[in-house]
């Protein structure tokens, strides 16, 4: 009769402690700051921040370009390469956290990053001849 109640009690243990800490996490992570864009090319850049905190643990970052989700980058990685772009655009960029109760920050301030444009002339054509 013992043992039946002990593996009861350890049954509502295990059960009823999953659902309180899920329940119990209402503070969603930091606002992920200081973006910033390295290695800019005429058409790709990698933005970087800081990583957010939380009292669950930040799981990953979701990335956005302009209203479009460029994905969700796995924690504790802190940048991406963002790649395909036009030269001379300028995007908008920002970026939010997610912690391990699945609940979102807010999004950081958008950073505006422009594409370096094109400014190569072609190449002269040579051995050029008429006949």
């Amino acid at each position: 009769m013992i043992s039946r109640t002990l593996a009861a009690v350890v049954l509502w243990f295990s059960c009823c402690s999953a659902v309180a800490s899920a329940q119990t996490d209402t503070v969603p992570p930091s606002v992920p700051g200081g973006l910033a864009a390295s290695a800019i090319t005429l058409n790709s850049f990698t933005l970087s921040w800081n990583a957010s905190t939380d009292n669950v643990g930040v799981t990953g970052y979701e990335v956005v370009r302009g209203t479009t989700s460029l994905g969700t980058v796995a924690a504790p990685a802190l940048s991406l390469a963002v790649t395909g772009l036009a030269p001379n655009t300028a995007y908008a960029m920002k970026v939010r956290a997610r912690d391990a109760a699945g609940k979102w920050s807010a999004f950081s301030a958008v950073l505006s990053v422009k594409i370096l444009a094109d400014t190569t002339p072609p190449a002269v054509p040579a051995g050029l001849a008429v006949t």
